[in-house]
């Protein structure tokens, strides 16, 4: 077996949340009378903490934005309702590797208790050994801490960790972190934008995964 675990990025790799991300984006937005960035601007941002996220927006004024991550934090729970799904194959391959002995964890910029709720309502939350979140770590994607926390607590080499992710952000940590590294081509980085991050691996469905684990 080539990899003995897998840290999976949770936005638009093993669920499809950009429309709950840029409905709330676009309401909190509103309510500081910025307006105007389009879906696609917003899209680009995704896999950002979010503070990170409003901090990129031109013309957002900087002193907005502590405020403005609480006023997102406020109205996501409420948008996101209905809104997030699986990506096809993602649970039937998750169920396989873990019943294989991978071990499987997640390194995210969402909060701990958004990511707790969908891993349960979406019932996938049994697979995964452990959990990395934006408040774990000082510093976010694509720095490598979050990645490193995870190896620290499961006790896995660098060299026998395979990170999972749709954006540049996602291969940037893992490529940091000296891991392999994959890109997924159905979330929220175009396989342009992927390429230029040098990733070791790029999947179009999430079911190809057993391949380069098992290969």
């Amino acid at each position: 077996m080539n990899f003995d675990a897998l840290v999976l990025d949770f936005d638009g790799t093993i669920a499809d949340t950009n429309e709950s991300i840029v409905l709330t984006m676009r309401d909190t937005l509103k309510y500081f009378g910025n307006d105007d960035i389009s879906d696609e601007n917003i899209t680009r941002l995704i896999g950002l903490p979010l503070y990170q996220m409003f901090k990129s927006i031109d013309g957002f004024k900087e002193e907005n934005v502590d405020k403005a991550v609480n006023e997102y934090k406020l109205r996501y729970k409420n948008i996101c309702t209905n809104t997030v799904t699986l990506f096809d194959g993602v649970k039937s391959t998750l169920e396989y590797l873990y019943k294989k002995g991978v071990k499987l964890t997640i390194a995210t910029s969402r909060g701990r208790d958004t990511l707790v709720l969908f891993l349960k309502e979406l019932g996938i939350e049994e697979f995964f050994t452990f959990i990395a979140c934006c408040e774990d770590v000082e510093k976010h994607k694509p720095a490598p801490d979050v990645v490193n926390l995870v190896l620290e607590n499961i006790n896995i080499s660098k060299e026998r960790a395979l990170v999972i992710g749709d954006t540049i952000y996602d291969v940037g940590m893992g490529n940091n972190a000296g891991c392999h590294s994959c890109a997924v081509t159905y979330g929220n980085n175009t396989l342009e934008e992927l390429k230029t991050s040098n990733p070791t691996y790029i999947i179009n469905k999430f079911e190809e995964l057993i391949k380069i684990v098992e290969c």
